[in-house]
């Protein structure tokens, strides 16, 4: 079989999230060809899917290395290293797309969010307006902006520009969610409600916004209903430390005192801010 046969089955693969075959034809061309850079490159996207961060990591520098030239080597490098905790060398990586093509407004969101959560808001606004300037409809963007207007106790602004984040992209269950947290925020529970049921309607499977709305129902004195919502954010994602402890809240409140205790364990078993 050819070298671009076999790359194609594995891409196949790849696109239908057969990510284990896909590793395997993958690497099984490295062995015949081991600086063949879109492979290097196809199988670093793959890593950084699957969340084997080093991998990703290693596999796209050399990608980068052997074609310099290529952007998207780069940008996905910059992502790697952004999403495994180094945001400082991400940082560089996308000055370098910059200096290539300064015309791609995923670059300047992503920027963004590092000066964003670097605490330097007023950078971090100014890349998320450019992403926007290049791509009116970029409604993470927008999300973006409005958690930094939040977090400076600019609720009304947040919401405003939540709004325009939903008006680009309907199906942005984020957008949703994060006008829930902004109505919780304001104690209105209701709308919070709404808001949350909207963003799992889009995203059902996301333990945050479950928790979230176990949150919202305890506000509105339905415990019954947070602690399912609670249980569906555990079932969701085991680790959630924060649900774990939710859940153990509702579980005294109920008189349930042997199972709130091993909640609230476990949650301080994953992390230890639960300890206080």
């Amino acid at each position: 079989m050819s070298f671009n046969l076999v790359l194609n089955n594995a891409v196949r693969l790849h696109e239908q999230g057969r990510l284990d075959e896909a590793e395997a034809m993958y690497r099984q061309l490295l062995e015949i060809s081991p600086e063949q850079t879109d492979v290097l490159y196809l199988l670093g996207t793959l890593a950084l899917q699957k969340k084997s961060f080093d991998s990703a990591v290693e596999l796209l520098y050399k990608a980068v290395r052997l074609a310099p030239d290529v952007v998207a080597y780069e940008f996905t490098l910059a992502q790697a290293l952004q999403d495994s905790g180094h945001p400082k060398e991400a940082l560089e990586h996308y000055k370098s797309v910059l200096e290539k093509d300064d015309s791609l407004p995923e670059t300047y969101h992503n920027i963004g969010i590092i000066y964003r959560f670097e605490g330097d808001t007023e950078e971090a606004k100014k890349q998320f307006r450019k992403a926007i300037e290049l791509r009116a409809d970029f409604s993470s963007a927008y999300v973006n902006l409005a958690l930094i207007e939040r977090d400076a106790g600019n609720s009304d602004r947040a919401l405003e520009l939540l709004d325009q984040a939903v008006q680009a992209d309907s199906q942005n269950a984020e957008a949703y969610a994060q006008i829930a947290v902004t109505h919780r925020l304001s104690e209105r529970y209701d709308q919070a409600l709404r808001y949350y049921e909207k963003a799992l309607d889009l995203n059902e499977s996301n333990p945050i916004y479950w928790n979230g709305k176990g949150i919202t129902f305890e506000r509105l004195g339905r415990p019954d209903d947070a602690f399912h919502a609670y249980c569906r954010a555990i079932e969701l994602d085991p680790g959630f430390s924060d649900a774990y402890n939710n859940r153990a809240n509702v579980y005294a409140g109920m008189g349930k005192h042997w199972e709130a205790e091993d909640d609230y364990k476990k949650a301080v078993r994953l992390d230890p801010k639960f300890t206080s």
